[in-house]
């Protein structure tokens, strides 16, 4: 915050006022100001963008109806083939799904903790069942106490 001086000049004599010191509460109040300030500037900008946003969605609904309307034999062969696409994708099970039923190869240190001498490849839901089997005979399970927040 800069401080503002005043100086004034009569009949050759200069007389200099400082203005009083802001109390907190009023340095406070201009510091919240000044922040408002920005805020409302950085909103003003913001909607701006917003507004760009919605003329360009407008302006690509408009287009794709257009192209819907100029090329409809167009538009709705390309829609057959990506429906025939997702629908491939999803039946082969490449899409978001690992395949479980595949065997692997372990590592020493699992065949081991398995007890499995033969290193033979295993599927990994029989590993995953193994591996919790045991944690069921050891009692491993870890206790959750369930907090309620009042």
């Amino acid at each position: 915050m800069e401080e503002i001086n005043l100086k004034l000049s009569l009949n050759n004599e200069t007389i200099e006022i400082k203005p009083k010191k802001l109390s907190k509460k009023k340095r406070v109040l201009l510091k919240n100001k000044q922040k408002l300030d920005t805020l409302l500037d950085q909103l003003n900008e913001i909607h701006k963008q917003s507004i760009e946003l919605q003329s360009s969605h407008n302006k690509l609904i408009l287009l794709v109806k257009t192209l819907n309307h100029d090329y409809p034999n167009e538009v709705k062969k390309i829609k057959q083939e990506t429906e025939l696409n997702k629908i491939n994708l999803m039946k082969s099970g490449i899409k978001g799904k690992i395949k479980y039923d595949k065997p692997v190869t372990l590592s020493d240190d699992l065949y081991q903790f398995l007890k499995i001498s033969d290193k033979q490849p295993l599927k990994r839901t029989e590993v995953i069942r193994q591996v919790t089997s045991y944690i069921r005979k050891k009692n491993c399970r870890i206790q959750i106490i369930a907090m309620h927040l009042i």
